[in-house]
């Protein structure tokens, strides 16, 4: 043990009456503690003699852990590692829990070596010339096995925080302080303040550095502009006394802003960002970081040395999570009688708030959240509930609530607290008296489908007539359809991808996709004739599904595509992993702009804004950051759940794989094909969904060809958008299509007269 410890200091050249503590091994065996603390003094006196003839008149303290956390076996020396490193870190000498005196074979007499129960302040050696010395300590251990380990520890004192606390600066810092909401927001201000009056020295660029790198950004938010301690503890003070203060100046010296990050002012670039932090205003940094605009901080302290320090962290809220005793008989008697009495009265406002927590949950679980971090009053859209995600809550609301909620009462809705109010609490009730188990249930004269969650209903059509059903594109989902379904008095099912944002495993082949939606379409309408129809690739599937009810021997009406290819080049592959990311992100922004096409050019992300050197994860991080700069809501993990979601689905298609069979009775059913006159799949927009610059197969292909060829009576009707992909956005396209449902999808139904005059009209708007 004396050898190891002898060999350690010889190594470093530190003199031993540096030493001011010693974490013990201490096992709590007389015979063993003895001989250790013996080795310790003796060996420290003989490194003390060896190195200098002057006296040892410091104290150097002997600790142990163990009193407090018994012998952790192979994880005791990390222990008392990081008990020696708090010890630097507080400027504590750490007492030994429940010490009273030393055991008869320990002797400490004739060394500066001592024990103590209490913790004692750390004061720093000075060396010959009075300067401070760096706080020093060693740790000793052994094993059972016979080996002997000594380790000399040294605080880290830095030259750049030793220059900012001796020559303080006058320079102004701003303080970025946020929580989830206003009541965390002023705990966090309150433990800050207590922080700050308990350092005498304080790095306050550092301090600033840290709060505004290191910690995330929330809902709630407070920011203060100081250049001293005094200021900075001035402006938290005045921020407890009223914590609605904003844009207010405490004093010549400091200021205060606090807001919410619910509306980012749009109004806001990322240039004048850029030149605020160039021109180092932060006090107008300071007045839209707290109404939600983001700020790269990291750009304020290019070319400087700030550092994260140690900073109080995070309150959290305190919540009471004990398990309930059992009662008495006496008590639990008196307490039914008691809620007896109360129930009448209580009854209804139990179950308001049971539906609350039940629509709350299934919110949340969309969102990937707690419920407790829900805010009933937070626009919904803040959380990243966009079009997509829309459709997901639509579809479990009514297979797990109430499947008469509709999607025209459902966009009423912006916040949690308007979604519970549109559902009676009586029907969450009778959900959760009789929960769904895979039988078919009526619940105001609507069913739903629990073994088919790919189901949705878009509209409240008249029950009493046959329903209509639509199949998704190419990226899954079905919230393309919510206008469109609007036009149908009957009700309009939107039909999404098994293993779009979901859980579920996607099918492989376009016919195992469409003998499970034949299972679906026959489990809602038994009997047909059946409509169907679908946007691109929806088109396809529409047909393979006819196809495979004629099989079964069922009439099939009608079928309308819009713009849907097949042909060769529909059948080139699958996209890369890269185009996949940009499409992602894209669509991520694009899904709150959906019937504003022309803003595209400014909200999505051009391939030449990005570096395509990088790999995967290098690309998908510029992505979000050019992302979340111009709107995007999203998380991180829903973006990645969005792109594993679309390449899961596109490998799913097989489109090598699949051709067109012929139908078994093709002259029953009338196609009306929609058809995008320039023939352009992507045009303009092509830099925002494709990482390569080339043109797609598609392009200018007659794809629709092969619909003529297997429908006699299809009715080709031109319309004129820019491009494929925003065929359902722009007016002169979508008005059109939404025209002739509505038309279709009504009592009436579609005659040759109007027939004739549609396509007449649609020809000269074209032509004109």
């Amino acid at each position: 043990m004396k050898t190891a410890m002898k060999q350690a200091f010889r190594q470093s050249g530190i003199d031993p009456r540096t030493v001011s503590y010693i974490e013990a091994h201490g096992i709590a065996s007389p015979m063993a503690d003895g001989v250790e603390i013996h080795s310790l003094k003796t060996g420290y006196l003989e490194m003390a003699e060896e190195n200098s003839s002057k006296p040892w008149n410091d104290p150097c303290y002997i600790g142990s852990l163990k009193p407090l956390i018994g012998h952790c076996e192979v994880a005791s020396g990390m222990a008392s590692l990081i008990k020696v490193l708090c010890a630097f870190r507080h400027k504590v000498i750490p007492g030994i829990h429940g010490f009273t005196e030393p055991s008869s074979q320990i002797s400490l007499n004739g060394s500066p070596l001592r024990l103590t129960s209490e913790h004692l302040t750390w004061s720093a050696l000075t060396d010959a010339e009075g300067r401070e010395l760096p706080r020093r300590a060693a740790l000793n251990s052994f094993g059972i096995g016979g080996v002997n380990g000594h380790i000399l520890l040294e605080e880290y004192t830095s030259q750049h925080t030793k220059a900012a606390q001796e020559h303080p600066s006058n320079r102004k810092h701003l303080f970025a302080l946020s929580a989830r909401n206003g009541d965390r927001l002023k705990a966090y201000a309150r433990q800050m303040l207590e922080y700050v009056e308990g350092m005498e020295r304080l790095p306050l660029a550092d301090m600033a550095f840290t709060l505004q790198l290191g910690r995330e950004a929330m809902h709630s938010r407070l920011a203060l502009i100081a250049g001293t301690r005094e200021e900075l503890l001035a402006g938290l003070s005045a921020f407890l006394q009223d914590g609605k203060i904003t844009g207010s100046t405490v004093s010549c010296a400091v200021s205060i802003a606090v807001g919410s990050a619910e509306s980012p002012p749009k109004d806001v670039s990322e240039q004048d960002v850029a030149e605020w932090i160039a021109a180092e205003n932060i006090q107008k940094l300071a007045a839209y970081w707290v109404q939600g605009v983001r700020v790269p901080w990291e750009q304020l302290y290019q070319g400087s040395k700030q550092r994260r320090i140690p900073l109080p962290t995070y309150p959290f809220e305190t919540r009471r999570c004990w398990r309930e005793v059992p009662m008495s008989r006496r008590d639990a008697e008196g307490t039914a009688k008691m809620n007896n009495l109360a129930w009448e009265e209580t009854e209804a406002a139990a179950a308001a708030i049971q539906a609350g927590k039940r629509i709350t949950g299934v919110v949340s679980a969309l969102l990937g959240m707690d419920p407790e971090e829900m805010n009933p009053d937070l626009p919904l859209d803040q959380y990243g509930l966009d079009s997509i995600l829309f459709m997901q809550l639509l579809q479990r609301l009514q297979q797990h609530i109430d499947p008469g909620i509709d999607l025209s009462s459902l966009q009423e809705c912006h916040t949690l607290k308007d979604l519970i109010r549109i559902v009676p609490p009586s029907v969450v009730q009778t959900q959760r008296d009789n929960p769904i188990d895979g039988e078919q249930r009526v619940i105001r004269e609507v069913r739903t489908w629990p073994a088919f969650p790919e189901l949705i209903l878009l509209n409240s059509g008249f029950r009493t007539l046959r329903p209509v059903f639509w199949f998704h594109g190419g990226l899954g989902g079905v919230e393309m359809y919510q206008d469109l379904s609007r036009q149908s008095d009957r009700p309009f099912y939107g039909i999404q991808a098994r293993g779009w944002m979901s859980e579920r495993a996607p099918l492989q082949g376009v016919a195992a996709m469409a003998a499970y939606y034949v299972h679906m379409i026959l489990s809602v309408q038994p009997e047909g004739p059946y409509d169907l129809g679908g946007y691109s690739l929806g088109g396809v599937l529409a047909y393979e599904v006819a196809r495979q009810l004629q099989e079964l021997e069922h009439k099939v009406n009608t079928i309308v595509m819009l713009d849907s290819p097949y042909g060769e080049a529909f059948q080139q592959g699958e996209i890369s992993r890269p185009t996949a990311v940009l499409q992602a992100v894209n669509l991520a922004l694009a899904s709150n702009q959906f019937q504003r096409p022309d803003t595209f050019a400014e909200a999505l992300i051009h391939r030449d804004e990005l570096e395509l050197a990088s790999d995967e994860e290098g690309l998908l991080r510029q992505l979000i950051q050019l992302g979340y700069g111009r709107g995007l809501t999203k998380t991180e993990q829903q973006i990645r759940a969005m792109i594993d979601a679309n390449i899961k689905m596109q490998h799913a298609y097989q489109f090598d794989r699949f051709s067109v069979k012929p139908l078994s009775n093709a002259a029953e059913i009338t196609c009306y094909y929609f058809r995008n006159k320039r023939g352009l799949i992507f045009g303009e927009l092509e830099p925002y969904f494709s990482i390569h610059e080339d043109t797609t197969p598609l392009d200018q292909a007659a794809y629709w060809e092969e619909w003529e060829r297997q429908f006699p009576n299809i009715h080709m009707i031109d319309i004129d958008p820019s491009n494929h992909m925003v065929l359902l956005s722009e007016p002169q396209s979508y008005e059109k299509i939404y025209e002739f449902c509505a038309r279709l999808y009504s009592k009436e139904g579609v005659s040759e007269a109007f027939l004739n005059d549609f396509k007449r009209r649609t020809a000269n708007a074209i032509s004109g």
